[in-house]
């Protein structure tokens, strides 16, 4: 029986970014490239770990012109506990799903499913909406 060889183990992948994103921010596919995500979805690939921008984009600033300076391809955590920006508040314990902007949210069972929850809040503290905290990915 021939055997094969894991190709990533825990992490991170590499993707081409459609648009701009912010290291932090939940990523989907977008055909062939990934976006952040914009509300809630089954098809979170993970965090983005760093910034990222579509490649050969430029910006202004006044009258200079500068290329991108991030890069087109990123890296996408998928395991592990991630500092992630909240779009409302959560307790400490409190299962999250993705929000607009590449944002987390509390999950609720009225309005959620079950495929939806990415992660589960592990700030002690709980969460403040527009802040930071730990999050652990539990994505399958």
């Amino acid at each position: 029986m021939p055997a094969i060889q894991e190709v990533i183990a825990h992490g991170p992948e590499t993707h081409e970014v459609a648009e701009q994103i912010t290291g932090g921010q939940l990523v989907v596919p977008n055909a062939e490239k990934i976006s952040p995500t914009s509300g809630p979805t089954a098809d979170v690939l993970g965090v983005a770990i760093t910034d990222g921008d579509v490649e050969g984009s430029q910006s202004t600033d006044g009258l200079v012109v500068t290329a991108a300076i991030n890069p087109a391809h990123i890296a996408v955590g998928f395991r592990g506990v991630f500092p992630l920006t909240f779009a409302t508040a959560a307790a400490f314990g409190q299962r999250l799903v993705p929000a607009d902007l590449g944002q987390v949210q509390p999950y609720d069972s009225g309005v959620h499913s079950d495929d939806q929850i990415i992660g589960i809040c592990v700030e002690t503290t709980g969460a403040t909406a527009g802040n930071r905290a730990k999050v652990r990915l539990t994505l399958g």
